[in-house]
């Protein structure tokens, strides 16, 4: 089974492209957030609040952005609720964790699933609209 992606930022900071440049450039047209993640949403009880301060303080600078913050909810959520399943002896759920885990993946939704998206900077123009934007060729008179 090949290992999880590690996310740019992740790698970046470990020194990872110095040996191996030719990786970073392979991930050159990853979208790229702009916004940090914000605090913990307004609608999230107390306990779910400390969890969330708790998750932020442990990410790796410049990994999560405000793009992840559903997912990074929903993470917060399931620490939340593992938590209180732990401390009353109760089970986890494993097969609705994995299914968030999928659709977060299928979606691009975690920082090591961004790096897999790419997206095109180059500003060509699209070969169709080149050709019916020509202009009509000289006619040839002999």
């Amino acid at each position: 089974m090949p290992k999880h992606r590690v996310p740019t930022a992740t790698a970046e900071a470990k020194g990872s492209f110095i040996k191996h440049p030719e990786r970073k450039k392979a991930r050159a047209a990853e979208p790229v957030p702009t916004k940090a993640l914000a605090d913990a949403p307004s609608h999230l009880g107390p306990t779910e609040q400390a969890v969330w301060f708790e998750l932020m303080g442990k990410l790796p600078g410049n990994v999560a952005f405000d793009s992840d913050e559903t997912s990074f909810e929903v993470l917060v959520c399931l620490v939340s609720a593992f938590r209180n399943r732990q401390s009353k002896g109760i089970p986890h759920v494993v097969g609705e964790i994995s299914a968030m885990n999928k659709l977060f993946t299928q979606f691009g939704m975690t920082p090591a699933d961004r790096s897999k998206v790419k997206v095109s900077n180059d500003n060509a123009q699209d070969p169709l609209e080149a050709f019916l934007g020509q202009q009509p060729s000289p006619e040839i008179t002999q």
